[in-house]
């Protein structure tokens, strides 16, 4: 059985985080306007999969910089180090690109952490659990902004880690077939 190529993988993965977290950003911002408890439930199980597919989408990056720098093959059997040494001799875009890509799989896991956090706390079927405690209604909008804020940045960093993957296929043709 032969190895399934990482560059692959990573391709099919990587869009999953890109749609979904903004998307899940935009549901958590509606649900802040329109008091939708459905809406803020949408948010949070989008924020999951975002959250999980950034995982794998950084997983088989990483994957993928690995087999390019020791010179493996694509999945169409071309030479895949030939093909860019401006990239990999120094290593610039490559190292930005997964920089930016931690980053973002961070903050958006603190972002689903701290709102798993809030939906616990205001929520009465965890009532039994909390014994009765609760946030203050200012402590929690204190906690909302700062989240907002977070997950803004984290669109920004979505946008700008995507267009350095750009520059690496559509530049310099990472991953991509003669």
């Amino acid at each position: 059985m032969s190895e399934i190529d990482p560059a692959w993988i990573h391709a099919a993965t990587v869009h999953a985080p890109i749609v979904l977290l903004p998307i899940a950003t935009v549901c958590a911002l509606l649900s802040f306007f329109l008091a939708s408890s459905s809406l803020r439930r949408t948010a949070f199980v989008l924020l999951l999969l975002g959250f999980v597919s950034a995982i794998v989408a950084k997983e088989t990056g990483e994957q993928t910089a690995h087999h390019v720098k020791e010179g493996a093959i694509d999945a169409h059997n071309i030479v895949v180090q030939e093909r860019i040494p401006e990239l990999i001799a120094d290593g610039k875009i490559l190292r930005t690109h997964a920089l930016l890509a931690e980053w973002t799989r961070n903050l958006y896991g603190g972002l689903f952490f701290a709102e798993a956090a809030l939906l616990f706390l205001n929520s009465p079927r965890s009532d039994r659990w909390r014994r009765g405690w609760t946030l203050s209604p200012r402590l929690e909008r204190g906690v909302r902004v700062v989240w907002t804020a977070g997950a803004l940045l984290g669109i920004a960093l979505i946008v700008v880690l995507s267009h350095y993957g750009g520059i690496m296929v559509y530049q310099y043709g990472v991953g991509v077939a003669r």
